[in-house]
C-alpha cells in the first residue's frame, strides 16, 4: 500500500476526492477489507444481472435492457473500486481511482434508467433519459478523461445527480418502489459520513463500501418490485 509523507495527523478531507486520497493512510488490514467488500459486490452484481435478465424475459425489451444497464453499471463501479484498493503501483492505483470515481456517475444514471423507462410518461421518458445520461457521461468524462480534481465539486455533483431525477419520478412510480429507491439513496448519502473519515478509524472505508452495497440492494429490490408491477 502506498503512503504519503506528511507531518502531523492527516487533515479532515473537504471533498470526496480528498477523502479517497486519504485512503493511503489506512492499514493493510483496512485495504484487505476494502478489496473483499466490493469484490463480493462484483460477484453479486453479475448474479443480479442474470437474475433480472431472466425475470424480465416477458417485459418490454427496453425495460429488460435498462435492467442490464443498471447491473452492468453496478458491476463496473464495484470492479474499479476493488482494483483501486488492490493495485499497489501508484500510477495504476491513481488510474483505477479515477475510473472508480468516474463510474459512480454511470451507476447513478444506470440506477435511474429502469425507473425512468417504466415510471415516466412516454412524452418525456426520452428527454429525461437524455438529460440524466448527458449529466452522467459529463461526470465520467471529467474524472476519467479530463482528470479533474476540484475540491468539493465531486461531492455536490454526486448528490445532485443522485437526488434530482427522483423528483419527476415521484408521481409516476409505485410508492413502494419509490420508497425502496429513496432508501437506497439514503444508504449512499449516509455512507459519505464514513467515506470522509476513512483515514480516522479502522474499517471506516469498508463501512462506506457496505453502505454502498446496502444502497444497491435497496435499488435491486425496488427494480424487482417494478418488474413485478407492484
Amino acid at each position: 500500500m502506498s503512503s504519503t509523507a506528511e507531518t502531523g495527523p492527516p487533515k479532515q478531507p473537504q471533498s470526496i476526492d480528498e477523502a479517497v486520497e486519504k485512503v493511503d493512510y489506512v492499514s493493510l488490514r483496512d485495504e484487505t477489507a476494502n478489496v473483499l467488500t466490493h469484490g463480493i459486490g462484483v460477484v453479486l452484481s453479475l448474479v443480479a444481472m442474470l437474475y433480472f435478465w431472466n425475470l424480465a424475459a416477458d417485459q418490454h425489451p427496453g425495460l429488460r435492457w435498462s435492467c442490464v444497464i443498471f447491473t452492468i453499471s453496478m458491476a463496473t463501479v464495484y470492479l474499479f473500486s476493488t482494483l483501486s484498493h488492490a493495485v499497489q503501483t501508484p500510477l495504476w492505483r491513481n488510474r483505477m481511482r479515477a475510473w472508480d470515481q468516474g463510474t459512480i456517475y454511470l451507476l447513478i444514471v444506470g440506477t435511474y434508467t429502469p425507473f425512468i423507462w417504466q415510471g415516466s410518461p412516454t412524452g418525456y421518458r426520452t428527454l429525461l433519459l437524455v438529460l440524466v445520461w448527458t449529466a452522467g457521461l459529463a461526470g465520467f468524462y471529467s474524472k476519467v478523461l479530463a482528470k479533474h480534481r476540484i475540491n468539493g465539486i465531486s461531492t455536490v455533483s454526486y448528490v445532485l445527480l443522485g437526488w434530482l431525477p427522483a423528483i419527476p419520478l415521484f408521481a409516476h412510480t409505485p410508492w413502494i418502489c419509490f420508497g425502496w429507491m429513496i432508501g437506497g439513496g439514503v444508504c449512499y448519502s449516509a455512507g459519505i459520513f464514513f467515506l470522509m473519515r476513512s483515514h480516522l478509524f479502522t474499517y471506516a472505508h469498508a463501512i462506506w463500501h457496505i453502505m454502498v452495497m446496502l444502497g444497491s440492494a435497496c435499488h435491486c429490490y425496488a427494480i424487482y418490485l417494478l418488474l413485478q408491477r407492484i
